[in-house]
């Protein structure tokens, strides 16, 4: 019965009746310019939420926050100053966590305590991230979409391909699934 959802002004709310009322929470991020992209809460504690966000007032601004108390205060937990527009994380490791920004593609082993980017710096394709995936079943396998066009790694990151077969091409990919019986 509880649902969060964030908005286009940093705030988070929180609902304990599958939705039918909602209550103010905290605000990720800093100041009202931060667009919430998405919200995600830690399988292990409930009370534990991660956020991604970025800035309308500055190109690249934003980053992950984290709450402890279930929504109410939020901390910076990682990749400050870029523009998150995705985030995901692996349903066989809840410690994994990917984020798709502007610049490119980032993962975290750790809970977002140190991230690693995992698309190539300077590829003019793999940017401008607003969708991402993770296999059920294999954390190594990602996917995600781009402005333009999906794309893949089978390799956690190492290699990236695109799959864009049969699309139209510059096809804007806002949101991805992987189904959770048939990886």
């Amino acid at each position: 019965t509880r649902i969060y959802l964030g908005t286009a002004d940093g705030h988070i709310f929180g609902s304990v009746d599958s939705g039918n009322t909602w209550k103010i929470l905290g605000r990720a991020g800093s100041g009202s310019a931060g667009v919430i992209t998405a919200i995600l809460i830690d399988p292990r504690n409930p009370k534990i939420l991660f956020a991604a966000a970025w800035s309308r007032e500055n190109n690249g601004g934003g980053g992950v926050f984290r709450s402890d108390d279930a929504g109410v205060t939020w901390k910076p937990a990682g990749l400050d100053g870029h523009a998150v527009r995705a985030l995901a994380r692996a349903p066989s490791n809840p410690e994994l966590l990917v984020a798709g920004a502007l610049d490119g593609i980032y993962r975290s082993l750790n809970a977002g305590r140190s991230w690693q980017r995992i698309s190539p710096p300077d590829d003019e394709e793999i940017r401008n991230i607003d969708s991402i995936a993770i296999d059920p079943n294999n954390p190594d396998v990602i996917y995600a979409g781009t402005f333009h066009l999906p794309w893949k790694t089978m390799n956690g990151g190492r290699t990236w391909r695109p799959i864009h077969d049969g699309m139209i091409d510059d096809s804007d990919v806002m949101s991805m699934v992987v189904d959770r019986t048939n990886s």
